[in-house]
């Protein structure tokens, strides 16, 4: 939280922006994803495997710099409440909502197919995500805010 009393709304629209393309482009790729998966007639062609790995990882990627666009909002913010941004179940509850949903879902419509292979390589590449996420984003915002 910003306790120096320059104006930073300009930068705080930038970042939301950003952070608004980044969701933008995972539900796009989401989308994309699905739709090739449904679409392709053999997606168990590595090439198409490969394709649809490198647009998974991806998707990780926009998730990981949405939810860090998102959380640099908060630092440059005067008037934050006290009661925000704690660690309560809630905020655990939608961080974890937001990792797991288009993390696994990808992983398991991977499995739905029976892409085995590439569910488990999406696995991988999404926990190291995860795993990224926590230690950059997550982990200092909530020891910042104690």
């Amino acid at each position: 939280m910003s306790t120096i009393k320059q104006d930073y709304s300009d930068y705080i629209n930038h970042l939301s922006n950003m952070g608004s393309m980044y969701s933008f482009l995972s539900g796009f790729m989401f989308t994309a994803i699905t739709v090739l998966i449904t679409q392709l007639p053999d997606p168990s062609n590595i090439r198409a495997q490969l394709v649809l790995l490198f647009m998974a990882v991806m998707l990780d990627i926009f998730m990981f710099y949405m939810g860090n666009f998102y959380q640099q909002v908060l630092y440059f913010c005067r008037n934050v409440p006290a009661y925000s941004g704690r660690k309560s179940i809630f905020n655990i509850l939608s961080d974890v909502s937001v990792i797991l949903g288009l993390g696994v879902s990808t992983v398991l419509l991977f499995l739905l197919c029976n892409l085995i292979y590439l569910a488990l390589a999406q696995l991988i590449a999404w926990v190291l995500t995860s795993v990224g996420a926590y230690k950059s984003i997550f982990k200092p915002y909530y020891e910042k805010r104690k």
